[in-house]
């Protein structure tokens, strides 16, 4: 069996070789900056999903931190009058009152409270429940607003993302059709750029991806925690 010949390079070939790589490696901005038309589109339109995600991401934060800063001062008020309305201090009654969200839920509560006495009637805790729920529908809304967004981008980008790569990969291949040479250092310019849009995808995705379910799982806990609060403190209704 013959032994095919294998070239073999000098010490200072291979460092020589090195340098050249070295010296026409590319850093990101260059890549895109050099990239396709096309494939700088589809950059500038993950920017801007990027933008939006984290800027809504930022929007949610912050009301859900408020509304959980709300509820817990709100809870805190009820557990020292032992989850009862009528035992409700008017110190305390005051500062529920000024809370933005769950202080309507109380003047809901106790405006009905209020007609009942005065008619000489039960509270209907089946109805007051029912207006209690749909005042905690609407805080959900509120929060889960654009919160649809951040599943579509998570969702798309890495398509988008994958468009830009098979478009970088075809210009690759016809750059190899038209100078008629298929070594590395023809094809890896425009391999590199077709990655860089993949890569591109995934990192707009990720973080949309980890605020949409972060957020849903805070919301399911929080309506877990507000229903428990409301229908103990509805319960202990004593009319």
């Amino acid at each position: 069996m013959e032994k095919i010949p294998v070239k073999k390079f000098s010490e200072s070939t291979i460092i020589d070789i090195a340098n050249q790589s070295n010296s026409k490696s590319l850093s990101i901005m260059d890549m895109l900056l050099q990239a396709d038309f096309f494939v700088q589109i589809i950059m500038l339109i993950l920017v801007l999903m990027s933008i939006y995600s984290w800027s809504i991401a930022i929007e949610k934060f912050t009301l859900l931190k408020s509304v959980i800063k709300e509820f817990k001062i709100f809870n805190k008020l009820l557990l020292d009058s032992n989850f009862s309305i009528n035992h409700i201090e008017e110190k305390h009654f005051s500062k529920i009152k000024k809370l933005n969200i769950f202080g309507e839920i109380i003047i809901i509560i106790y405006n009905k409270i209020c007609s009942a006495k005065q008619k000489n009637n039960v509270v209907n805790k089946d109805a007051l429940l029912n207006d209690i729920e749909l005042r905690i529908f609407e805080i959900n809304n509120k929060i889960e607003n654009k919160l649809y967004v951040l599943g579509s981008i998570s969702s798309s980008a890495p398509f988008i993302g994958l468009l830009g790569t098979v478009w970088g990969i075809m210009n690759s291949f016809q750059s190899i059709a038209f100078v008629k040479n298929a070594s590395i250092s023809a094809v890896a310019p425009g391999i590199a750029e077709a990655l860089l849009a993949t890569a591109m995808g995934l990192i707009v995705a990720i973080p949309a991806l980890v605020f949409n379910n972060k957020f849903y799982n805070n919301l399911d806990k929080l309506n877990t925690e507000f229903r428990h609060s409301f229908i103990k403190l509805i319960n202990n209704i004593d009319i």
